[in-house]
């Protein structure tokens, strides 16, 4: 969703106030989301906070974890981006 927002981890971090590092651990998904941040994310971001939450998000960030990848390999904003484009297509 970065990407197809014209976005990295640095400017939404900026934008919501928390530091670079901060910002990856959360997109590790390392530590948890204020419902603030995470329902201002959602707004920046074109999208609902229930996407950011959906669960086949979750299974797949477990995956990536537990393949040892290093958080700034993790493809967050492509995954995220996709199912969010799939989902509005098979709405329509």
């Amino acid at each position: 969703m970065l990407a197809a927002n014209g976005m990295n981890q640095a400017t939404l971090s900026e934008r919501l106030g928390l530091k670079r590092s901060t910002m990856s651990i959360k997109l590790a998904g390392r530590s948890s989301w204020s419902v603030p941040n995470l329902v201002e994310t959602a707004y920046i971001l074109n999208t609902t906070p229930q996407a950011l939450m959906d669960d086949t998000f979750m299974t797949r960030m477990e995956k990536m974890r537990s393949s040892e990848q290093k958080p700034s390999e993790l493809p967050v904003a492509e995954s995220m981006i996709q199912d969010e484009q799939g989902k509005k297509k098979s709405e329509e």
